[in-house]
Parts: structure tokens; C-alpha cells; sequence
């Protein structure tokens, strides 16, 4: 009998798991991890008004998490926001993007790359405002323009 009553208790407690794991409460990332003894655990991303939340905690520390779209994102938060390298892959694994965040604010070289691995676009920013000169080039690698940022102005120049 005892065996009996345990066994509905764990059939009922992979099913309530199981709610979990399918419903995603209106979130718009999530992810299944395999931990280090090979177990299946469900963690839910979901970002909210920018923010990132990890099992309803702000995020803080590295994070990988897929969004809606396929794109995988890797990177450490703090207090829910990016901060420092953030990288960006496409569903196949190849590399999408690369960007620095500091103090919300995007900083340094952006890089954008085709799912062929080819340059896609080249930016920098400062204190979260694009600066200088950005190059965007055709999946085949040609450069097809380049942009200015002066003074806060956007020049554009079609090759």
C-alpha cells in the first residue's frame, strides 16, 4: 500500500513538472539545460521591458538562453541587465554577433557576421551612441556601404 501511495505521488509530481516545463507563462526566451549529472532541469527566461529573469530572479552572473526566434544568446548580467561581452548565434550554432555592454550602454566594436561566417556589419559605439565610421558588406563580403556618425548625424555612403 505504501508503495502504491508513493508511486501516485511521483507520477503526480512529474506531471505538475511537466505543466511547468510546457507552459512558459508569457515569457519570451527559455532554455532546458542537461546539469552535471545528466538531469534535465527547466529554467524560465523571460525578459520584461528589457530586463532578464531567470525563474522570476533578476539574472546576475553568465547566462545562455534561446530567444523565440532561434538565436541563441550568451553573456553575464548584472541585476538583470547585459554587462560586458555579449554574444549572439544562430540556431545552427554559427556565430551571429558580438557586442560590449557597460553600464547598460553599448561600448567598443560591434560585429555582425552572415550565418556563412562572412562580416555582415562593423560598428563602434561610445556611452551607448554609435561613433565614427560603420561598413556593411554583402554576404559575399563586398563592402555595399559605409555610414558616419558626426556630431550625432548619420551619413550614409552606397558603394
Amino acid at each position: 500500500m505504501k508503495k502504491g501511495i508513493l508511486l501516485l505521488a511521483l507520477i503526480f509530481t512529474a506531471c505538475v513538472n511537466l505543466e511547468d516545463i510546457g507552459g512558459n507563462s508569457g515569457g519570451e526566451v527559455k532554455e532546458i539545460k542537461k546539469t552535471d549529472t545528466n538531469i534535465n532541469v527547466s529554467k524560465n527566461y523571460e525578459k520584461r521591458n528589457g530586463v532578464l529573469y531567470v525563474d522570476n530572479i533578476l539574472a546576475n552572473g553568465k547566462e545562455e538562453y534561446k530567444e523565440k526566434n532561434g538565436v541563441i544568446i550568451k553573456g553575464n548580467y548584472r541585476e538583470g541587465l547585459p554587462d560586458g561581452i555579449q554574444e549572439r548565434y544562430y540556431p545552427s550554432g554559427k556565430i551571429y554577433g558580438k557586442i560590449n555592454i557597460i553600464n547598460n550602454k553599448t561600448e567598443g566594436t560591434e560585429t555582425n557576421y552572415y550565418e556563412n561566417g562572412k562580416i555582415q556589419m562593423i560598428g563602434n559605439w561610445e556611452n551607448g551612441v554609435p561613433v565614427g565610421k560603420a561598413k556593411f558588406y554583402d554576404i559575399d563580403g563586398n563592402e555595399i556601404a559605409e555610414t558616419s556618425y558626426e556630431n550625432g548625424e548619420l551619413q550614409i555612403f552606397k558603394k
